[in-house]
């Protein structure tokens, strides 16, 4: 199985080595073929997920599950609100290096490992510390709040809104195949929490009394996580990378390179990094060519604006960002270089959302029951819905008087 996916990628690395891809049904070990017929100039440097051909060619192929538990790795945890994001920044990781990735839940679940990558939603709700202290440093993962309310609601879909992470495995085959039918199920109300059916009671309080239980005078808490030294160089983010960036044809490269130079930052797992020959190679394979697991962006007929937000939620994420652009933008913060892109990522976030909030209020987005509506939005719509319906009634009465004339 392994030597025809090494055979399938074989053919985007030119045509040089053709006559390889060719001979791969007859050839026992396809992988070494390759690498001993290609020119003796090419430097191959030889791993387990990706190949540096030379000259900016790769040869990508899917991870190995199993993690060798002699490597003593310097191991990265990618924490994110829930989102695909995070898959498509430690599978940069996995080709870079040619070790996998695990989450939090199958930490729990499945047991302890070597895994050098670890994704996490911790801490929200979603997520679990369920690593120990094995952590050395984190990375935080800027996901376009517009873009994570969609994706979270498409996941759950997905899997069929999980209870546990037995429902969870159960579905994730089903993840980004397909798209849900309705952003807002027109108007169905689960809980916030467990997304469990709801009453309206209970609903509105979930949903719209987030800050019910906070004190007016509060005392400061820390994770004991954090204050108990479970990540080597602290809970605080030794670098902020972003999806959006990820994702485009500009600086797609460039945030590829960012995350190969975090992971060289520690020979112990700098020293499995490819070659920074290769790294636009691996940021085509994964992005552009769509090489390993599915992402949101796979989606069949996948646009980020096939739904609308309405004008009162779009308020409620521009006042969160400035907020946030405010906060890591005072003094306090800025001398710190991932405070400063955290303010650069999101001046961008708020300035699209912006742009969104005036073309509701102008009607140029027209807001449907589909789409992702507050409150008073979804009330007013259906009070209009209700005019137009008894203004099409049929007048009875006017019925009658003209029948007896």
């Amino acid at each position: 199985m392994k030597s025809m996916m090494y055979c399938k990628y074989a053919g985007a690395i030119g045509l040089g080595l053709m006559a390889a891809v060719l001979f791969c049904d007859e050839l026992s070990t396809p992988l070494e073929y390759i690498i001993n017929n290609a020119k003796e100039t090419v430097n191959v440097d030889r791993r387990e997920l990706s190949i540096n051909l030379g000259g900016g060619n790769c040869l990508y192929a899917g991870p190995e599950p199993v993690v060798p538990e002699s490597i003593d790795f310097h191991k990265t945890i990618i924490a994110g609100f829930p989102s695909s994001d995070k898959r498509m920044v430690y599978q940069q990781m996995e080709a870079l290096t040619g070790y996998p990735a695990k989450s939090e839940w199958d930490f729990k679940y499945v047991g302890m490992s070597n895994h050098p990558f670890i994704k996490v939603n911790y801490p929200h709700h979603e997520g679990i510390w369920a690593w120990g202290n094995v952590a050395d440093q984190v990375v935080l993962l800027i996901t376009n709040l517009r873009k994570s309310i969609v994706e979270y609601h498409d996941i759950e879909w997905d899997l069929e809104y999980p209870n546990d992470w037995y429902e969870s495995e159960a579905h994730k085959m089903q993840l980004y195949i397909g798209r849900p039918p309705e952003a807002m199920e027109q108007g169905l109300m689960r809980n916030v929490a467990n997304h469990q059916l709801s009453v309206p009671w209970k609903w509105r309080r979930s949903t719209f009394r987030p800050n019910k239980h906070q004190r007016k005078n509060p005392v400061k808490y820390y994770d004991p996580h954090c204050t108990n030294g479970d990540v080597t160089s602290g809970c605080e983010p030794v670098a902020v990378l972003s999806a959006d960036k990820l994702l485009d044809p500009t600086q797609g490269p460039l945030e590829t390179a960012r995350i190969a130079n975090i992971l060289l930052t520690d020979s112990r797992t700098g020293q499995y990094v490819i070659a920074s020959e290769a790294w636009n190679c691996i940021w085509e394979e994964m992005i552009q060519n769509h090489k390993g697991l599915k992402v949101t962006a796979d989606r069949p007929n996948y646009d980020l604006y096939d739904y609308n937000f309405s004008s009162e939620m779009l308020d409620a994420m521009i006042a969160e960002l400035d907020r946030l652009i405010s906060k890591y933008g005072s003094p306090q913060y800025v001398v710190k270089p991932t405070a400063n892109r955290i303010v650069e990522l999101l001046v961008e976030h708020r300035a699209a959302l912006q742009v969104e909030l005036s073309e509701v209020n102008t009607g140029v987005r027209m807001l449907s029951e589909r789409d992702f509506l507050g409150l008073e939005t979804r009330e007013k719509m259906e009070q209009d819905f209700q005019r137009v319906d008894s203004s099409e009634e049929p007048n009875d009465s006017a019925e009658s008087t003209e029948m007896l004339n």
